[in-house]
């Protein structure tokens, strides 16, 4: 490989690396390589491949006829006129980029560090379908198990509007592999778990809503004399989309910065709720509840009729809790990119410094950098090179070469294939009791007026 100007040392862009502790105990953290220690971004047409069926398997290709004396010299021939104008092209490019360069120098903007030529012969080869095995070496044992489902389901792709994905629950979905109590070792999780059920299950605005789900059952079970003082949900979870849409109602949103290691800044890492989860919701359904309250007839002695009424007061004592959240790689609505999902090979994952920032810009607005003006800032397009982290030459068994995938790499697997099955992650809902009840009355339910007995 050479380096444009060979007369200059190439510069090499800021890259992210999780680096585990030497010391016993510690965890692990973002570690930022820049200047000599930076990656050198490769000018190559190879990307990472897409070839992998949904079982991992490579398409058969059938055996390469035997070439003659003459068609090995014309193929020859063809490679050395392709060669040719490979060398041409690259030359243009130099130029244009010299170019670019002195006008961006007159315009005050930091020069783009060079970009390394590689023969895509000499890159090693990496698929998309291998990522789970890079997701393990890693310790990403339940994103891996989740990413493998998506890779063998048959193609579907949940809905982007909210108000249409939210009204269906027929998405296909995964009950098993994640758990609340697993879900609330990382990061901020556990916080934000007590606030669900000791803070959020009270605010006013939530009432209103178990009123008007309660209203309803208490109402038909005292008119059809099937009144019972305590009852529960748990008849309703077997369907668990269901379940959630008829009982849910209060949620604490968390992203993926509320699942990473503790830590500071950028010194957290993702772990293994991260790749599995990232973003998503702790939810809070109705779980137990109790009905006191007087009952009493009425009486319309005029027309001489009675009906027997009820003023319910309602205590929810438990809630059944639960996390949720969507499992694909779709365009969000208002991106202007898709999102960059690191840099990978089959030993695990980089990020772009200069990616990982300006991924936080996908949507339309200005980001509002707070990173400073270090020279790594002008890598505006870092995400889209493939990444050479070592210092000597690329070989096909370098582990050093990292490859950029983006949702739009698994939408373009998913096309490809006719799998790539997008679910919904919904744990198993588990039982708490409140603090304190939450309590209040519902309107007056009466039976119909009936004759009074003489």
């Amino acid at each position: 490989m050479f380096w444009g100007n060979k007369e200059l040392k190439p510069e090499r862009v800021s890259y992210l690396k999780v680096e585990k502790s030497s010391m016993p105990f510690a965890s692990s953290k973002w570690k930022r390589y820049c200047g000599d220690e930076g990656a050198m971004r490769l000018l190559t047409n190879q990307t990472v491949s897409i070839e992998k069926d949904a079982y991992g398997l490579s398409p058969k290709k059938p055996p390469e006829p035997k070439e003659t004396k003459a068609e090995r010299k014309e193929r020859m021939r063809k490679e050395e006129i392709q060669r040719y104008i490979a060398k041409k092209q690259w030359e243009q490019a130099k130029e244009e980029a010299k170019a670019k360069e002195a006008a961006d120098r007159a315009a005050g903007i930091p020069p783009e560090p060079p970009i390394g030529e590689t023969p895509d012969s000499l890159l090693p080869w990496f698929d998309l379908r291998d990522m789970p095995k890079s997701m393990r070496k890693m310790g990403y044992k339940v994103g891996a198990e989740l990413l493998e489902r998506w890779f063998t389901g048959k193609a579907y792709t949940i809905p982007a509007d909210k108000k249409i994905r939210f009204s269906l629950t027929n998405h296909p979905i995964e009950e098993n592999l994640v758990t609340l109590s697993w879900a609330r070792k990382f990061g901020n999780m556990e916080n934000l778990f007590k606030k669900l059920l000791n803070e959020s299950v009270y605010v006013e605005a939530a009432s209103p809503i178990i009123r008007k789900k309660v209203e309803p059952v208490i109402t038909q079970d005292f008119l059809g004399n099937t009144f019972k003082p305590v009852w529960n949900t748990s008849n309703f979870l077997q369907d668990r989309q269901v379940f959630h849409k008829d009982w849910q109602f209060q949620y604490v949103l968390f992203s993926a910065l509320d699942t990473v290691s503790t830590g500071q800044a950028i010194t957290k890492t993702p772990t293994d709720l991260t790749v599995a989860v990232a973003g998503g919701g702790l939810y809070a359904a109705i779980g137990v509840v109790e009905v006191d309250g007087p009952k009493y007839y009425e009486y319309d002695n005029s027309n001489a009729l009675k009906r027997y009424c009820f003023e319910p007061t309602v205590k929810l004592t438990h809630v059944y809790i639960y996390l949720m959240d969507d499992f694909e790689f779709n365009a969000k609505p208002g991106e202007k990119k898709s999102q960059y999902l690191g840099h990978w090979n089959e030993h695990g994952v980089i990020m772009s410094y200069v990616a990982y920032i300006s991924d936080v810009d996908r949507k339309s607005r200005v980001f509002d950098s707070t990173w400073g003006t270090s020279p790594f800032m002008g890598d505006v397009e870092g995400s889209k090179y493939v990444l050479h982290t070592d210092r000597g030459p690329v070989t096909v068994k370098s582990q050093a070469v990292y490859y950029p995938i983006f949702n739009i790499t698994f939408e373009n697997w998913r096309k490809k294939h006719g799998h790539g099955q997008d679910f919904t992650i919904i744990t198993k809902p588990e039982l708490y009791k409140l603090k304190k009840p939450v309590v209040f009355k519902i309107q007056k339910i009466c039976k119909p007026w009936e004759p009074m007995k003489l």
